[in-house]
């Protein structure tokens, strides 16, 4: 579908004229579309974090199923870049899907390399253009969530890794520098280097120059 409008935009550029009903029309429908989508077919289930220690039980994998749903969706949701102005598509993508529910399961999860996976996978539906202009060290602020849980993530990985082998630690360090480009991919630069500084990480500029 979004491939059809964006055909139509190209080649006949009275079909986005803010006058024309049709688009107005169209345009309303999906918006309340996906709006009803938010509210009637997105579902995080809440379980204490032992019940998802055994990968294999039922209530494990239906959550992991939700999770990717709900990536899934996001990523469809932020296909509209370029045909639905960024204050919708931030306010349906990032206020209520990332903040209200993919956020919740980041914090129902465990702490360590599938979070990082996880966290990957978000960012990678996000639009670059929504990051290439921004001047100054910090990201959208529908974000600041998401980017305080990439700093609690790093924190945790390095509590978790204390007492542990050299070999966990170093992996763990490993980790820390995998959210620090995580974050600077995203423009939240003032947390990059917050992470940074916690965990004397040394490479900062190398890091987030290859981002």
């Amino acid at each position: 579908m979004v491939a059809i409008v964006q055909k139509l935009i190209d080649g006949y550029p009275s079909v986005v004229n803010a006058e024309n009903k049709n688009t107005q029309m169209l345009l309303k429908a999906l918006l309340l579309r996906m709006r009803r989508t938010l509210d009637d077919d997105v579902f995080m289930p809440l379980y204490p974090k032992n019940i998802l220690e055994n990968k294999n039980s039922g209530p494990y994998l239906f959550f992991q199923r939700q999770f990717w749903s709900s990536v899934k969706l996001l990523g469809n949701f932020l296909q509209w870049y370029g045909i639905l102005s960024n204050k919708t598509l931030q306010e349906l993508s990032i206020d209520g899907l990332l903040n209200r529910y993919i956020l919740m399961a980041f914090q129902n999860s465990e702490y360590g390399e599938d979070s990082i996976k996880k966290a990957q996978s978000v960012i990678a539906c996000f639009p670059k253009q929504w990051f290439t202009n921004l001047t100054g060290d910090k990201t959208i602020s529908q974000l600041e969530n998401f980017c305080r849980y990439l700093v609690h993530l790093a924190d945790t990985i390095y509590r978790n890794s204390i007492g542990c082998s050299d070999v966990e630690k170093r992996n763990a360090r490993e980790h820390i520098k995998q959210i620090i480009k995580l974050l600077a991919s995203i423009r939240a630069l003032d947390h990059a280097l917050t992470v940074a500084n916690d965990h004397n990480i040394k490479e900062f500029k190398i890091l987030i120059e290859g981002k």
